[in-house]
């Protein structure tokens, strides 16, 4: 008796019988041949790497259905039909017609054609669609470098990471091409913003989106690997549309030999995609590793806000290499921020930049010459529109909003700009929507919402702060803010202003610039001062001191700050004089100390050789000694000045200072001209007036005391009118705290005398808010305003 034959047996006869292993072997061998197609082609049509991989699991997908359909169907002549089932008595498939007798090779070819197209055909619609969605916006002239992520490399090639994006942005904006490169700092916000880190590094999709959130069409992206000899980098070249890889580049390279491997990088991705020959790639900006390494690190300290650590960094690349242009340009940058530290090569800086100019991107130069305007001598009011001209050229780049805003900020209202905090507020606001991790805009936008008692600008600036350095100075001040309750609610402990370092004392005192410092943090630098070793410490101590005791009125503090200086070997005699005359009021001590400012004078001129121009030291004591003769009446000696400061003017000397002596002696032939009631007088004054309207040529130096002292002129012509017009025109820098707050009682005065009463009511009170706690003459003033409010308001 047979028995009959098990399930596995039947399955697999059965499986024979419906021809469905035949059919699946040739699809695997189909869809093998079809997979060895699209590796070698589809890269060459344009799709990336992944399009493979899709296929592969497109066929995965669809082998189930041929199976099913080839166990369920046969094709023959008169169509499709289900293939016949077993006879259950027979074990015999039922006779099909003679009219559908089997033809298994044209099932076979039939039924794979068929399902094999399915796939490519779901494949192409897919791609067709995707592709024009992510393609439309993108442009092929426009690059995304991203951090070079360090394969086993050294610890210490860590500032390569962020430093080859830097090199390489400079390097293909100089390189004459119509490629440009996405800001590093903007791209380095955006791997924050979407990854949470800025050491974040992101794979190849997370890349792509990166490239495409910008509009750019290419992408480029490496690695280092370390070697024995040092490391090698492979960069690659993408078609972010596509994903096709136009480049691949590996390099081995050393340390020493870092600007040939840029080089040649730069050189690969211009040829890749514009076809540029490499001979024509310019220069790189130095050939010193030593002084690019220190660049880098300085672009580093830089984007963190680590404003210190970017000026010695950058300081130390201009020193290893004294043409090197862009290191030049970043310590121009930098050191505006990094309050009271002194570098080497910051008066020399602008000159190598403007040597070097032609090897900058256009970005950096347009950002140069809106920074610092024309080679000679301007107005600051053309130096503000050049740099609002620029934002509106290139109002995608965040480094140029924030220029404008900056101008407009400290200059806009001496130079007749309306509203000039809310405008410089809005060029923020956009700075600051583009780059949220940009620190330098973000501390001017929380410092004016601190100034408007904005609690949701102070928490919002604050978060942002925070979320860039929660341990750096700007972080300090926030928490200064939050324990003040700016933020609303209080919170966190006030800050213990002895526990502080320096810098981050400073900033949290001056968080507010127009409002008054607490006590506490004056009494802290005192401590500071004590506590300071070296010469550096000391000096930067003073700096402090003296910007807090000039808002103050703390002439002891000033004093004590100007003992550092002088031992130090800065400063000198002139400023000495200068605040007698403008900040104290005190002729007689004016003319104490006038002797030593004479000597000064004349010991430069005599230690100048007869044909060299005259030194700067010797005009700017001369130039304060002709504001103490216009302060005297003493029209002649002011004359005599004046006359020798036209004379120290000649080409060969630099046009900064000539443009100083040009204007110090038109306002002491306008001085002279007043005191002698001469016919000129009016017209003089009318030139002085419109030169200082429009913000006089640079540098600042004395800018404020000439609205001071020709506001004493203006009254002796019996005009108030303008001498309220000059005393409403502020400078809002540091170092013209004295003078903003002189101006402030200036225009109490007029307006009050003038029947401006909301005028004169506003500026006394914010007069008294600053000379309060002063010192000696102060306190007289302080009483003076108090009585003025009484007087204007009725309260006492």
């Amino acid at each position: 008796m047979n028995r009959p034959p098990s399930r596995l047996v039947t399955l697999v006869d059965e499986l024979k019988r419906r021809r469905v292993l035949n059919v699946a072997a040739v699809y695997l061998v189909g869809m093998w041949l079809l997979i060895q197609v699209a590796d070698i082609t589809f890269t060459r049509l344009g799709m990336p790497d992944w399009t493979v991989t899709f296929v592969i699991v497109l066929g995965a997908l669809f082998f189930p259905v041929v199976v099913g359909l080839a166990w369920a169907f046969d094709i023959t002549r008169t169509g499709i039909t289900r293939t016949p089932s077993l006879n259950p008595e027979s074990d015999v498939p039922a006779e099909p017609s003679s009219a559908a007798a089997p033809h298994h090779h044209r099932r076979l070819t039939l039924v794979l054609a068929a399902l094999m197209t399915l796939p490519l055909v779901a494949f192409g619609v897919w791609w067709t669609s995707a592709r024009g969605v992510r393609g439309a916006d993108l442009d092929r002239n426009v690059v995304v470098v991203t951090p070079f992520r360090l394969a086993g490399a050294s610890a210490d090639l860590g500032y390569l990471r962020e430093g080859l994006m830097d090199l390489i942005a400079a390097r293909i904006g100089g390189a004459g091409s119509e490629l440009s490169v996405v800001p590093p700092r903007s791209v380095s916000r955006r791997i924050k913003e979407t990854l949470g880190s800025l050491d974040a590094d992101p794979d190849r999709d997370e890349a792509r989106g990166l490239a495409t959130s910008f509009g750019a069409g290419l992408l480029l992206e490496g690695e280092l690997v370390g070697t024995p000899g040092g490391f090698t980098v492979t960069a690659r070249l993408f078609d972010v549309r596509t994903g096709y890889r136009l480049d691949t580049a590996e390099l081995p390279a050393h340390p020493d030999s870092l600007h040939d491997l840029v080089d040649r990088i730069a050189a690969r991705l211009v040829a890749a995609e514009s076809g540029l020959r490499e001979d024509r790639l310019a220069s790189l900006t130095t050939a010193s590793m030593p002084a690019l390494r220190a660049f880098l690190e300085g672009e580093q300290a830089f984007r963190r806000a680590d404003h210190d650590g970017a000026v010695r960094a950058y300081d130390r690349a201009v020193t290893l290499d004294s043409t090197f242009a862009l290191a030049a340009l970043g310590l121009i940058r930098a050191r505006g921020w990094a309050v009271g530290l002194r570098s080497d090569n910051g008066t020399r800086a602008e000159a190598i930049v403007r040597r070097g100019l032609d090897r900058l991107s256009e970005p950096d130069r347009l950002f140069f010459e809106a920074f610092l305007g024309d080679e000679g001598p301007e107005f600051y009011r053309d130096l503000v529109e050049r740099r609002i001209q620029a934002a509106q050229r290139m109002p995608d780049l965040a480094e140029l909003q924030y220029l404008a805003g900056d101008g407009v900020l400290h200059w806009g209202q001496a130079v007749g700009i309306p509203d000039p905090y809310e405008t410089a507020r809005r060029y923020f606001e956009r700075t600051v929507e583009m780059d949220s991790t940009y620190v330098e805009p973000l501390a001017h936008l929380l410092s004016l919402a601190y100034m408007a008692r904005d609690t949701a600008g102070v928490r919002r600036y604050g978060d942002l702060l925070m979320a860039v350095d929660s341990t750096g100075t700007m972080a300090t001040a926030v928490r200064h803010t939050r324990a003040q309750g700016r933020a609303g609610a209080r919170t966190g402990a006030p800050l213990d202003p002895d526990t502080l370092e320096y810098l981050h004392l400073v900033t949290a005192a001056t968080v507010g610039w127009e409002e008054v410092p607490e006590e506490a943090f004056v009494t802290a630098l005192l401590g500071q001062l004590d506590r300071a070793v070296t010469e550096e410490e000391r000096v930067r101590v003073a700096e402090g001191m003296a910007f807090l005791g000039t808002r103050l009125g703390r002439i002891t503090l000033v004093d004590e700050a100007r003992e550092v200086f002088e031992a130090a070997g800065g400063e000198g005699d002139a400023p000495r004089l200068t605040d007698a005359i403008y900040w104290l009021r005190d002729l007689e001590a004016a003319r104490r100390a006038a002797p030593q400012v004479e000597r000064t004078a004349g010991g430069a001129r005599a230690a100048a050789p007869a044909d060299a121009p005259v030194p700067m030291a010797a005009t700017i004591n001369e130039c304060v000694l002709g504001h103490l003769s216009v302060a005297e009446g003493d029209a002649a000696t002011a004359e005599a000045l004046a006359a020798g400061l036209e004379q120290a003017v000649r080409p060969d000397r630099s046009p900064w200072w000539n443009a100083f002596d040009q204007v110090c002696a038109e306002f002491l032939r306008a001085g002279a001209a007043v005191h002698r009631a001469a016919p000129d007088a009016q017209q003089r004054m009318e030139d002085l007036h419109e030169a200082l309207g429009a913000g006089a040529p640079r540098p600042p130096i004395l800018y404020a005391v000439y609205d001071l002292a020709s506001i004493d002129l203006w009254e002796r012509l019996g005009q108030p009118e303008r001498a309220l017009e000059a005393a409403r025109r502020r400078v809002h820098l540091p170092d013209f705290g004295r003078w903003h707050t002189q101006l402030e009682g200036e225009q109490a005065r007029l307006a009050e005398q003038l029947g401006h009463r909301d005028e004169a009511i506003r500026a006394w009170a914010e007069y008294l808010s600053w000379i309060e706690r002063g010192e000696g003459v102060f306190a007289a003033r302080a009483e003076q305003a108090r009585a003025a409010l009484e007087r204007l308001t009725g309260r006492g």
